[in-house]
């Protein structure tokens, strides 16, 4: 598969997802995972949003170091982001990318002051999906790799690598 397929392929199965673990590094420089709903996701280059509270960790801690990861799991797929996160103050986004649901957590909605975007920028991402594989053939892959002592064939998940 080719650099633009793989990349296609690797937007395509983030948008299938609506939340995902962030990870920030804190101001002692650990790092920090949250569950976090996805916002949205720009086409052109793979930016994924994520609304929060001005006042949370998330802002100073991507305020001061921009690195970040995100990464997405289901039954079957799971990918990996790594790149640069900030705090993005854009009101017309915001209102953009609003649900409803987040009223919950800012009454005041987009327009109250108090929700806060956080963009990342991906660098590299990386997806290894098995979607597309049938119980039978996974079972059958893995009853192969354990009989003959060798590791499980590598064609059995889809799996890719992009810089972005």
């Amino acid at each position: 598969m080719g650099e633009s397929s793989e990349r296609e392929r690797l937007l395509s199965l983030i948008k299938d997802f609506d939340t995902a673990m962030l990870t920030s590094h804190t101001t002692s420089g650990q790092m920090r995972s949250r569950p976090m709903q996805i916002a949205g996701v720009d086409e052109d280059d793979g930016r994924i949003w994520f609304v929060t509270g001005v006042h949370s960790g998330k802002v100073e801690e991507f305020e001061r170091d921009q690195r970040a990861a995100v990464v997405l799991q289901s039954s079957k797929c799971f990918v990996s982001i790594t790149g640069q996160a900030y705090p993005v103050d854009d009101r017309k986004r915001l209102r953009t990318l609003w649900r409803r649901s987040w009223d919950a957590w800012f009454p005041a909605g987009p327009e109250g002051g108090e929700a806060q975007l956080i963009a990342v920028h991906p660098e590299i991402g990386e997806y290894w999906d098995a979607s597309e594989v049938t119980g039978l053939r996974y079972a059958f892959a893995t009853a192969k790799a354990i009989l003959s002592g060798e590791r499980i064939d590598s064609d059995t998940l889809d799996h890719g690598q992009v810089r972005l």
